[in-house]
């Protein structure tokens, strides 16, 4: 987790009472590309690792521990509220059981979402207007979940990192309720599109992670803040 010591995600609250950067974390939890069967080898790795750090432990014990601390991490984060800074920190410390179940997560969505041939919308420097030949991916999408019924589709909005973060965090939310809106115009179901917007938040779209996604070449041309002003779209 290179980001985690990152000072720039030491989240700021905001006046709003109640608004808080957990908010992302709270989305995160639900996260329809990860398969069941990631989630159940993810927490085994994690419970071993728990039992290199307690060799005393029994698998059993080793998972109900870990299970019984996230649910504790998730309830005070509700009730207290919590940064995303603060989530990650406590992500770094916590070796036994955090850190290796959130890269583990991690990797099991970077993983499902490749396999699903995501696709990318770019939009422009502090825009969230849909570029005009968009719209030939846009029925292209309208078409598959057409064709499927059980088919839904993610949609994950970005932003880069140049700008205030929490401004970019509502600038991605606009990117990929935009991309919904225009989905919807086309004949989409409203309860087919789940959408989720992470700012510039982890993970952004590195030189790894384009290679995943397909964007290898428009990572090179263009840049990493050019990639992460997108919203990716995942039929699933």
């Amino acid at each position: 987790l290179p980001y985690a010591r990152d000072p720039s995600l030491d989240s700021v609250i905001v006046a709003d009472p109640g608004h808080t950067d957990f908010d992302l974390v709270l989305l995160a939890d639900n996260n329809p590309a990860i398969s069941d069967e990631c989630y159940k080898i993810v927490l085994q790795h994690a419970a071993e690792a728990m039992m290199r750090h307690h060799p005393e432990m029994s698998r059993d014990e080793a998972l109900t521990q870990g299970i019984t601390h996230v649910r504790e991490m998730r309830e005070s984060a509700a009730r207290e509220g919590r940064t995303y800074g603060a989530f990650f920190r406590h992500v770094v410390d916590c070796q036994e059981w955090c850190q290796p179940l959130v890269v583990g997560l991690e990797t099991c969505h970077i993983e499902a979402v490749s396999q699903l041939g995501p696709r990318s919308v770019f939009f422009g420097y502090n825009s969230d207007r849909i570029p005009p030949n968009a719209g030939a991916g846009f029925a292209t999408v309208a078409e598959e979940l057409a064709r499927d019924p059980h088919a839904r589709v993610l949609l994950v909005g970005r932003a880069s990192r140049v700008g205030d973060k929490l401004y970019n965090r509502e600038l991605s939310q606009r990117r990929a309720l935009a991309v919904q809106q225009a989905l919807i115009e086309l004949g989409v179901a409203p309860e087919k599109i789940q959408a989720m917007w992470i700012g510039w938040e982890p993970p952004q779209i590195n030189s790894r992670i384009a290679g995943f996604y397909g964007l290898g070449d428009v990572y090179a041309r263009d840049g990493e803040t050019a990639v992460n002003q997108s919203v990716m779209i995942v039929v699933f």
